[in-house]
């Protein structure tokens, strides 16, 4: 239980580390591929905890109010819903992955859309119409 939780602060660094680094050339390789590979254990964890079996791994957590913590449980069937976000978050990471080196500019117009593709000048977009 502890690999998921110390997995999901790691979801959260990643996030504020492609916040940060936006502008860096491999800063989407490091966000999309740290964040794949995190799902893809949090997703390897729930399937082996669904296949072995056994008692629920229990956690309790030091936050809320002082005399009631947060006690988080792991079983069968959150095990389950963990594999199907997860394998929708490893989708998501490499289909973002995927299509990051096909984007040029941050800035850049939609064209996609062609409702969109009305408003924009050049390389930067005028959202009003």
């Amino acid at each position: 239980m502890g690999l998921v939780v110390s997995a999901i602060a790691f979801l959260f660094a990643v996030a504020i580390l492609g916040a940060a680094a936006k502008r860096l050339p491999q800063a989407s390789t490091v966000v999309y591929g740290g964040t794949a590979a995190t799902c893809a254990l949090i997703a390897l964890w729930a399937a082996l905890r669904l296949a072995g079996g056994g008692p629920d791994a229990t956690l309790v957590l030091p936050v809320g109010l002082p005399w009631i913590q947060a006690h988080l449980r792991a079983d069968a069937l959150s095990a389950v819903f963990l594999i199907v976000v997860n394998l929708g978050g490893i989708t998501a990471s490499l289909f973002g992955w995927g299509t990051s080196g096909r984007i040029t500019s941050p800035t850049a117009c939609p064209r996609a859309v062609p409702r969109m593709a009305r408003c924009c000048r050049s390389t930067r977009c005028s959202w009003r119409a």
